[in-house]
């Protein structure tokens, strides 16, 4: 019983026997190893503890964390004993394990552009007087304008396209109230909502022409030089067709009610 008891110490919880029976109280020691030997529920390095503990020999002549004469280590249960090894500075080609070293992501195709609105203050009492003065503003039939420019730099490889490279480039010009006297509360709404009806529309003509950047690309990745160019360099013209199916919808404003409504209608 005895060997057992002291071969599953040793190998088990690492228990320098020798120093056990060397202990000034034997009896308080042989007692402890009893009460923990077959507690199989205990783990390896709790059991080892109790045994330390009960004998009265944690940390004894050296200080907390230091070398027991129970154990053949110098760390406390449940702890491994790392080698500690002088710093060393590390050479261009060691990366800390945290560090990102994958590519950065390609760029956005089509990269979007969007100015902020370039507005100009329109002052007028009525609904009627403020769309025309912006109509004169800006020299047309039209009280706000989207300008719109693509620029298009396609990568190719294989022959085959990997990226269109398109930029769109949006400024809109759009009139805002300066103020005025309205006759009445419903003129004066009249006037805020021709100014929210136009932004809004100039606001659309700005997102067809991304749309139709977005459809350029999708349709040019994959094919041949030649095919991708073609498809590329009609961004332009799908966009005017795209600027004048909604302004055939919507692309005149006109005062309604006697002044005190307005609404979006085709263009002449």
């Amino acid at each position: 019983m005895t060997e057992e008891r002291d071969a599953w110490m040793k190998t088990a919880l690492g228990v320098n026997i020798d120093a056990l029976r060397k202990t000034e109280d034997a009896k308080k020691a042989r007692d402890a190893v009893s009460a923990v030997f077959g507690r199989t529920t205990a783990t390896a390095s709790q059991a080892a503890w109790d045994v330390k503990k009960a004998t009265g020999l944690r940390n004894r002549g050296s200080g907390s964390g230091g070398t027991s004469p129970l154990y053949d280590r110098t760390t406390s249960p449940g702890e491994e004993e790392i080698p500690k090894s002088p710093a060393q500075p590390l050479d261009d080609k060691q990366k800390p394990w945290f560090e990102d070293t994958s590519p950065p992501p390609p760029p956005p195709d089509p990269k979007i552009v969007s100015h902020s609105d370039d507005t100009f203050e329109v002052s007028a009492d009525t609904v009627d007087t403020f769309l025309e003065r912006a109509n004169a503003h800006l020299g047309a039939k039209e009280a706000g304008h989207t300008n719109i420019t693509f620029d298009t730099s396609p990568t190719f490889k294989g022959g085959k396209c990997v990226r269109g490279g398109v930029t769109v480039t949006s400024t809109i010009t759009r009139p805002v109230w300066g103020g005025g006297r309205p006759p009445s509360d419903d003129h004066k709404k009249a006037i805020q909502k021709a100014v929210q009806l136009i932004r809004e529309h100039e606001g659309r003509h700005r997102q067809d022409a991304i749309d139709v950047a977005k459809k350029a690309v999708a349709d040019a990745v994959g094919k041949t030089q030649t095919a991708a160019e073609a498809i590329l360099n009609q961004i332009d013209e799908k966009n005017k067709q795209a600027r004048a199916t909604l302004d055939g919808k919507e692309g005149k404003i006109s005062s309604i009610n006697n002044g005190t409504d307005v609404q979006l209608g085709p263009a002449n």
